[in-house]
């Protein structure tokens, strides 16, 4: 999920790559987390903060004419890894192949009869 940014003076939604809020026109100097207040440009905040791993994703519930600090803003939860063994895989073609031999097998069976 893509990183949103949002004025802290008003709300609006803004760019990452905007340096003026083209709704009230206040200067971006830095970006800063919501959760920890940690400061750094938009680029750190790519995949979120670099602190702390919290995500921006909602924007802020009053929209423009300040929103709240603790508006519905959701921490980024990193995807779990599988990571299974080689043998799995070989297995689980095994199996496949052999259930595709099996059915290969009863096709032909029955369009004999």
């Amino acid at each position: 999920m893509k990183a949103r940014f949002f004025c802290e003076s008003c709300g609006a939604e803004v760019s990452q790559t905007q340096k003026v809020c083209p709704s009230c026109g206040k200067t971006f100097t830095a970006v800063k987390c919501p959760q920890c207040g940690f400061e750094g440009g938009a680029r750190q905040f790519a995949r979120g903060c670099p602190q702390c791993g919290y995500l921006n994703v909602l924007p802020p519930s009053s929209g423009v004419g300040g929103g709240s600090k603790s508006g519905p803003w959701q921490k980024a939860r990193p995807l779990p890894r599988l990571r299974l063994p080689a043998r799995f895989y070989r297995v689980a073609v095994v199996i496949l192949l052999v259930l595709l031999l099996a059915m290969i097998v009863l096709l032909v069976v029955v369009t004999r009869r």
